[in-house]
């Protein structure tokens, strides 16, 4: 069951963190469209909220072989397949390293790597990391505020969704 988050007022600081994460999702998209039949709605893109663990996940690829997420509060990605989870930071690397990580990691869970690529069919507002500039983890207070937004939200979008 959810409990409202208290949440802090939107900064500078804390939209900055959020346009952060905004770009780390990409990757989970970037899972999800690579190995998901396209859908006219480009769901296969799309991602939810675990309020459990703080995650941003994708959709489970090839019959739950596995599935990527993003940990807002943890600043990583975690790839699940079968029997194994594997953790990947993002502060400190580059999307162009994450990406390589992303592969390494990707070829555990026997897809095809090459079918791997970043989403071309949108785009979204430019920031420093798409640029090649560092991933650096925002402080645990902004993480934790956005991890209470997005609680918050999936909990408002949860009580609406039976009226469509």
């Amino acid at each position: 069951m959810h409990t409202w988050k208290s949440c802090t007022k939107l900064d500078g600081h804390l939209n900055s963190a959020i346009e952060l994460l905004h770009h780390a999702a990409q990757f989970v998209a970037m899972y999800g469209n690579s190995y998901l039949s396209k859908q006219l709605d480009d769901s296969q893109n799309n991602l939810g909220w675990n309020e459990e663990l703080a995650r941003l996940e994708g959709r489970w690829v090839e019959n739950g072989n596995s599935r990527l997420s993003l940990g807002a509060v943890n600043f990583e990605l975690v790839l699940e397949h079968p029997g194994r989870a594997i953790h990947m930071s993002l502060d400190g690397w580059t999307r162009h390293q994450i990406l390589a990580n992303l592969l390494v990691a990707a070829k555990e869970t026997g897809l095809d790597t090459n079918l791997l690529r970043p989403i071309s069919d949108f785009t979204i507002p430019s920031h420093p990391v798409h640029d090649g500039a560092m991933y650096q983890k925002p402080a645990l207070e902004l993480l934790e505020a956005c991890a209470s937004w997005l609680a918050n939200g999936n909990h408002i979008l949860n009580k609406i969704k039976p009226q469509f």
